[in-house]
């Protein structure tokens, strides 16, 4: 009786070390992710949110970990005794620990961010969230495209948000009755005017090409990262207009068909 007793009480030693480990150690993490989301002069609030939330997790597994030691648990042991299914754990555990490891490292390279407008291969979208195995970026066509981190660092980033400037490339073609000369000081004219387009590095206006029914210009001009897109949205129509409220004509591809009558007999 006094065995049982005796074994009873070293289990119950056992699981109360195990519990004040993984006890400690979650109010550690729990005390170290509030000092990192008040530590605002490190970065933005959702790279913090992101940082404490790793951060956590980490401590946690550890105080797991070492919980599991000090009571004896063999922990080669115990991935010795899981066989096959250990392997097949360890094989998608690996893939795991791939994607946790690219997640680290897009929050500490600061490659991309919540907020960030980034292009993903093809697809251009919004950093909406980075959590430990994958990335949410809501493109701009509307879908929520969801990337696994690993992939998310194989893949070609283009981060559009670290750019304090973003060059515009434009072609527009003008009759070959026009005046080359008028439509560049036209168009040179108006980018200076306009309140986005950066004097510094000043726009490009020269010819691209010559078209069956065009003389193609080809403009290069700069503006804030921020205002890429609605710039490029609207100076398309402003710049037709502006040519044309200036006698410059846009032309468009034409065809002349001529009928033939049949002779009568």
């Amino acid at each position: 009786m006094l065995e049982v007793i005796l074994a009873y009480w070293a289990y119950v030693k056992k699981i109360a070390v195990f519990s004040i480990i993984v006890i400690f150690f979650y109010l550690v993490a729990k005390l170290a992710s509030n000092r990192i989301l008040k530590a605002r002069f490190i970065g933005d609030i959702n790279y913090l949110k992101s940082l404490a939330r790793i951060t956590k997790l980490s401590l946690v597994i550890i105080g797991i970990l070492i919980g599991l030691a000090s009571i004896g648990v063999s922990l080669s042991g115990l991935l010795a005794a899981a066989g096959f299914t250990g392997i097949v754990v360890g094989l998608a555990a690996q893939q795991t620990l791939g994607h946790l490891i690219a997640g680290l490292t897009l929050l500490f390279e600061g490659r991309a961010r919540i907020g960030d407008v980034v292009k993903i291969n093809d697809f251009w979208g919004t950093i909406e969230s980075i959590s430990l195995l994958s990335t949410q970026v809501r493109l701009f066509t509307g879908e929520l495209l969801t990337v696994p981190n690993q992939t998310l660092m194989s893949s070609l980033l283009t981060n559009a948000s670290n750019l304090k400037a973003r060059r515009i490339d434009l072609d527009i073609g003008i009759s070959y009755l026009s005046s080359i000369d008028k439509a560049r000081d036209i168009i040179i004219g108006y980018l200076r005017r306009h309140p986005y387009v950066l004097a510094y590095p000043e726009p490009i206006v020269f010819i691209d090409s010559l078209g069956e029914s065009s003389v193609n210009l080809r403009i290069m001009l700069w503006v804030p990262a921020s205002k890429w897109f609605d710039v490029r949205g609207s100076i398309i129509g402003e710049l037709k207009n502006e040519l044309e409220k200036n006698g410059i004509e846009i032309p468009f591809p034409q065809r002349v068909v001529w009928l033939k009558q049949a002779e009568k007999s």
